[in-house]
């Protein structure tokens, strides 16, 4: 991995509201988004106008659902 991009990707894990599991090699959620890695590709899935509220815990559980099922889908179609 080359080094602006490790720091990149240990800076946004610094501020993540919490790990996801089953998504890439690593995946994060935080700043309202979720990102994931894959080899030396890095995602960040935001879906908007969701009307979810993400103040509570159980609105951003769904935000994170949503925007987990997106990040599958597009791992799916990257080339490996």
């Amino acid at each position: 991995m080359q080094p602006a991009l490790t720091r990149l990707w240990a800076e946004g894990k610094s501020h993540a509201t919490q790990s996801i599991s089953g998504v890439g090699e690593d995946a994060f959620y935080g700043e309202g988004r979720l990102t994931f890695k894959n080899g030396d590709e890095y995602v960040a899935v935001q879906v908007l106008s969701t009307k979810i509220d993400t103040s509570t815990a159980a609105g951003v559980s769904q935000q994170i659902d949503i925007e987990k099922k997106v990040a599958l889908k597009a791992l799916s179609r990257m080339i490996h």
